[in-house]
């Protein structure tokens, strides 16, 4: 669980990850969105701290510097082997602001 929150020019998340494994690492991955889906602009994308064994606060600040800011983000839950540095898509979210 977590919230999205946007502004003018930037989007704020904040939530938990968890993960069960010390190697097999979970972190979430936000992306600030136009209204085609693309991302803004290559810093327009933000990683949250990893969870290995336990749980972390996942916050992420990403800029959304277009007039209005993002019309979407994608919210995605990534895993990562400690061991081979090797990330992977579990699964995301598209959310637009209320």
């Amino acid at each position: 669980m977590g919230t999205v929150t946007f502004f003018n020019r930037g989007v704020a998340t904040d939530g938990t990850v968890k993960s069960v494994s010390l190697t097999d690492c979970r972190f979430i991955r936000v992306q600030a969105l136009n209204p085609a889906g693309h991302q803004l602009s290559p810093d327009s994308v933000d990683d949250s701290n990893i969870a290995c064994e336990g749980s972390v606060l996942a916050t992420t600040n990403l800029p959304a510097d277009v007039i209005g800011g993002a019309a979407s983000v994608r919210v995605s839950l990534m895993a990562v082997d400690l061991h081979s540095g090797v990330e992977k898509f579990l699964v995301s979210q598209r959310v637009f602001p209320s």
